[in-house]
């Protein structure tokens, strides 16, 4: 599993060995103190453990990358991520830094890093919390926003062409097996044709800007689990915080949300724009319509998009996407 490590040894011993000949680690103290357990999250190309420093409440996340394919240490993978926390934890925006994780530590060779723990609540876990009322889901939503625009901010901001690759074929491919998706796949060809070259609100984005992804502590909100990009249209992390945000509320059971949906977008978008110049209409409903058929066409191919009624749900919303995108197409080209 790791190639450094003997045989007999499991993945969190061979860390702990690691962390004991690193000695002191700047905002932790003396590493050879610190406790892990888990994993306590594994994907194809990381695995998390938490750490904590023994006869104290601090804590660490130590982030093991590895590739998917050799189960070896993806060293350029962990490189990059700790670069783009890095950047993001100097960045400041009207003299205040952002709400990030602080990077602690790389040991690039073995592609584990290690960085501040924040203890918090995710957004998701909030949204599904049905003692959460609707005022304060929309505050937290409207504050996310806000959030997103103070990281593009710090990207920097500029005006760029806008690129119909970005609404990948992958749809097209996908639109023989599926009425809603073939519906996705045209609106999408439109849109591609009519916003080619136009103008676009551009930044480095966050890439997987999500509520799993906002956690919220002692009256802040931080995020987490940042991936590179070229700079490109912020529409990319609106519309996917926009269907994560009702994703989620429908596999959270939140019809009751469901239902103030457009008012909790809304929030989401005026948050944003108290902060930026709002984003083109059209375009983030070109982006809103792609994101979630390039969802549903990913999970459908492993079977996790849940019950019959959540699959349909999910699908009555692509419709709505879908059909916002007809009409925006249909006033545009009437100018």
């Amino acid at each position: 599993m790791i190639a450094q490590s003997p045989s007999s040894q499991t993945e969190r011993e061979w860390l702990t060995r690691l962390l004991q000949g690193a000695g002191p680690i700047d905002g932790v103290g003396e590493s050879s103190k610190l406790a892990l357990t888990g994993p306590i999250y594994q994907s194809e190309q990381t695995r998390l453990y938490l750490g904590t420093l023994e006869g104290s409440a601090r804590k660490v996340l130590v982030k093991v990358a590895v590739d998917a394919a050799t189960g070896l240490p993806n060293v350029s993978y962990a490189r990059r991520q700790f670069e783009i926390l890095t950047r993001a934890a100097e960045a400041q925006v009207a003299g205040r830094a952002l709400n990030v994780p602080r990077p602690l530590r790389l040991f690039e060779p073995e592609a584990v890093i290690v960085q501040a723990w924040i203890e918090g609540k995710g957004l998701d876990a909030l949204l599904s919390d049905r003692t959460v009322g609707s005022v304060r889901v929309e505050s937290l939503v409207r504050d996310a926003g806000k959030w997103l625009a103070r990281y593009h901010k710090a990207g920097g901001l500029e005006q760029k062409p806008f690129d119909p690759g970005l609404l990948a074929a992958e749809i097209e491919a996908a639109s023989k097996t599926s009425a809603v998706l073939a519906r996705a796949a045209i609106q999408l060809r439109e849109g591609r044709s009519l916003l080619a070259g136009r103008p676009m609100l551009a930044s480095r984005l966050h890439c997987d800007f999500k509520p799993a992804n906002v956690i919220v502590t002692n009256g802040e909100m931080f995020s987490i689990d940042f991936h590179d990009s070229d700079v490109t249209s912020v529409c990319f992390d609106l519309a996917h915080f926009l269907n994560a945000l009702a994703l989620d509320l429908i596999k959270g059971g939140r019809l009751t949300l469901m239902l103030r949906l457009g008012r909790l977008e809304r929030a989401f978008l005026a948050g944003y724009a108290s902060e930026v110049q709002p984003p083109d209409r059209t375009a983030l409903l070109a982006f809103l319509v792609y994101d979630l058929a390039r969802y549903l066409v990913w999970h459908a191919a492993s079977g996790g998009l849940g019950t019959v009624v959540k699959r349909r749900l999910m699908s009555a919303l692509l419709e709505r996407r879908i059909s916002a995108l007809r009409k925006s197409l249909v006033q545009s080209g009437s100018r």
